[in-house]
C-alpha cells in the first residue's frame, strides 16, 4: 500500500514511482521491484538480457543466496519477465566484506598473463571489432591499476570509445616485449594507469555505437568461455573471470539502462574467492551444459531494447 521500497544499499528509500520513470537503475543496488514497476515502463530489463541482469546484480552481491538466484534466473528465462525479486541475505561460500581471504586477483603474475594475451593475441586480432577493443582496453586498465587500488565505473571504457581506449591501446602495445616478464608487468603497472583517465570527462559515446548483432555474438563468446564446461580455451583463472564477467555486465547493465557504479564491477575482483564465486553465479543463471549448450541463445538479440 506504499509507494516506498526499501534498498539496503546504497540507494537508501527510493520511490516506485521514481523506479517506474527509469530516474534509479543500478546493477549494485538491492532493491525491491514489484511486478508492477517492471512491466512499466523498465520493460527493456526483460527479455533475452533478462537473467544476466539478475545474474550481474547477483555477482555484485555474492551475499544473495543461491536459493533466491535459482528462483529469480528459472522466472526470467521461462517466463521473460522479472517478478518481485529482492537480491539479499543468504551467504554463499564468502561474506560480503570486499576481501574474504586477503588474495589478490591481480598479482604481478596474472597481471602478466592478462596483458600478455591481451598485447600480443587481443589487439592484433580486433583492429577493425569496437567491441572486443573496448574490453581490451577495460580488463588491461583493472589489472594494471589494480595495484594502485585504482577503480572505475562499468563505462569508464565502454562510454569513451575509440578516444580513452584508443589511448589505453597505444599504450599497451608501446609496452616492451613480454619475452621479459618482468620489465613488461613493472613497465605496465607504472604507464597504464595514467593511459587510463586520460581524454575528456564527459563521455564520447553511448551504447547504440555498437552493433547489437556483434555484440551478441560477443556476448556469446564471453558466456561460452565462462560456463562452458568442455570449451578448449576456459576462462578459468581468477583474473580471467573477474574482466570475463566484467564485460558481461557492462553490456548488460548498458542495455538496461542502469548504472555500473566503480564499487560494484570492483567487487568482481575483490578477491580470488569473491571472483570465482561471482563466475559461478553468473554460470548458474544461465548455464551452458555440454549437450544442449547455452540455456540462452544471446544469436537471437537484434536490438538493445
Amino acid at each position: 500500500g506504499s509507494n516506498r521500497l526499501w534498498a539496503p544499499s546504497p540507494l537508501g528509500q527510493v520511490s516506485a514511482m521514481a523506479l517506474l520513470r527509469g530516474q534509479v537503475a543500478n546493477c549494485d543496488a538491492e532493491v525491491l521491484v514489484s511486478k508492477r514497476v517492471v512491466q512499466g515502463k523498465r520493460r527493456r530489463c526483460v527479455g533475452i538480457l533478462g537473467s544476466f541482469i539478475v545474474a550481474c546484480m547477483s555477482a555484485m552481491r555474492p551475499s544473495a543466496s543461491s536459493e533466491s538466484l535459482t528462483y529469480l534466473s528459472s522466472t526470467v528465462v521461462n517466463r521473460r519477465a522479472i517478478l518481485p525479486l529482492f537480491i539479499a541475505g543468504g551467504s554463499v561460500s564468502i561474506q560480503q566484506s570486499a576481501v574474504a581471504d586477503g588474495s589478490q586477483v591481480f598479482m604481478d603474475s596474472a597481471i602478466f598473463e592478462r596483458l600478455q594475451h591481451f598485447k600480443d593475441v587481443g589487439v592484433p586480432a580486433t583492429l577493425q571489432d569496437p567491441i572486443a577493443r573496448a574490453a581490451i582496453a577495460d580488463g588491461t586498465c583493472r589489472a594494471a591499476s589494480a595495484p594502485k587500488g585504482r577503480t572505475f565505473d562499468g563505462y569508464h571504457l565502454w562510454h569513451h570509445n575509440p578516444d580513452r581506449v584508443d589511448t589505453v591501446l597505444k599504450a599497451l602495445t608501446s609496452l616492451p616485449s613480454t619475452n621479459q616478464p618482468s620489465k613488461f608487468v613493472q613497465a605496465a603497472k607504472n604507464s597504464l594507469p595514467d593511459a587510463c583517465i586520460a581524454g575528456k570527462v564527459q563521455e564520447t559515446n553511448k551504447l547504440m555505437a555498437y552493433d547489437p548483432k556483434a555484440t551478441a555474438a560477443t556476448l556469446t563468446a564471453w558466456h561460452r568461455a565462462l560456463c562452458k564446461p568442455d570449451w578448449e580455451d576456459p576462462a578459468n583463472e581468477p583474473q580471467q573471470q573477474a574482466v570475463t564477467a566484467g564485460f558481461i555486465c557492462i553490456v548488460t547493465c548498458d542495455a538496461a539502462g542502469m548504472r555500473l557504479p566503480a564499487e560494484a564491477i570492483g567487487a568482481l575482483s575483490a578477491s580470488i574467492e569473491y571472483a570465482q564465486t561471482a563466475s559461478a553465479l553468473i554460470c548458474k543463471a544461465i548455464p551452458w551444459t555440454i549437450t544442449r549448450g547455452p540455456l540462452v541463445s544471446f544469436d537471437k538479440m537484434t536490438s538493445f531494447q
